[in-house]
Order: structure tokens, then C-alpha cells, then sequence
């Protein structure tokens, strides 16, 4: 099946299509994505656009929202979780070696 999709419209309103970070924000599909407002660069949305992350808002290849919404992608960690403790390093001088 053949998809066609909207040519980008810069002045027309831009949705999140997949998750991902810009500007150290992680925007989540059917997010709005004011590029202007977040000081984001027109080569940057051109490349989210061909990368099928963000679409124009009402076309028919970008999400809407639903009643049952999609799980919210995160980085991973658990914000209750304490941080893992780090391997101990093993020396690689011989020993009683000096510098």
C-alpha cells in the first residue's frame, strides 16, 4: 500500500509523530511541536519531518489521539530507583611499582 503524505507546511502547525529529544526536551507522539517557540532550526524540522518523526497537524499520516493513549517512551531510568553502584576498578600496575 502506497502511504502519501502532505508536503511540510513550515507555517502550518507540526505533531509528534515518534518519540524523540531536541533542545534536551523528549517530546511523545500526538505532542504539538512549535519549532519557532523551542528555537529550533528549519534544517532540523526539515530532517524530523524526512525522518517521519513529526508530520503536519491534520494530515493523514499524523496521529491523533486516541482514548487508550500510548505508553510515554522514557529514558529508562526509575526516578525511585537508587543509582546502580559502579564496578570497582581493578589497578593494571604491577605491584609495588612506583611511577
Amino acid at each position: 500500500m502506497l502511504i502519501t503524505r502532505t508536503l511540510l507546511d513550515l507555517a502550518a502547525p507540526l505533531v509528534v509523530r515518534k518519540a524523540f529529544w531536541c533542545n534536551g526536551r523528549l517530546y511523545q507522539p500526538s505532542d504539538a511541536f512549535n519549532w519557532r517557540k523551542k528555537a529550533v532550526s528549519e534544517r532540523v524540522v526539515r530532517q524530523l519531518w524526512e525522518d517521519w518523526k513529526i508530520d503536519v497537524e491534520g494530515s493523514p499520516t499524523s496521529p491523533t489521539v486516541s482514548v487508550s493513549a500510548p505508553e510515554k517512551v522514557t529514558d529508562g531510568l526509575d526516578a525511585t530507583a537508587d543509582p546502580p553502584t559502579p564496578a570497582p576498578v581493578a589497578s593494571t600496575r604491577a605491584p609495588g611499582k612506583r611511577r
